[in-house]
């Protein structure tokens, strides 16, 4: 592929992706693998969700740096529960008025 590949609607629903990329020139010859990762900024303390097995889902999410990543990481802890019906839309409309007035 040449040109300029445009990232921003492959990610704009993930907080970070892992990019590999090879250059390859006209002859055929190839670069080095380059690994890099990209971190969407508006979703960067965002809570993923990983399928390990049929029975295990573990989550992982950037340790917050600060107070109001903190906050970031606990609302989509709570969104993240209310997708899975673990609490209610009333109970998490609830904790987000809650972590808004901390």
């Amino acid at each position: 592929m040449q040109g300029d590949v445009i990232l921003e609607n492959e990610f704009k629903d993930v907080p970070r992706a892992k990019i590999i990329a090879r250059a390859i020139d006209a002859q055929g010859n190839a670069s080095a693998q380059l690994v890099f990762f990209v971190t969407n900024k508006t979703k960067e303390y965002d809570v993923v969700i990983h399928q390990e097995d049929l029975y295990i889902r573990q989550g992982t999410f950037k340790f917050p740096e600060n107070f109001q990543a903190f906050i970031s990481v606990v609302k989509s802890m709570v969104d993240k529960a209310q997708k899975e019906k673990l609490i209610t839309s009333s109970q998490a409309e609830k904790l987000n008025k809650l972590l808004d007035n901390l």
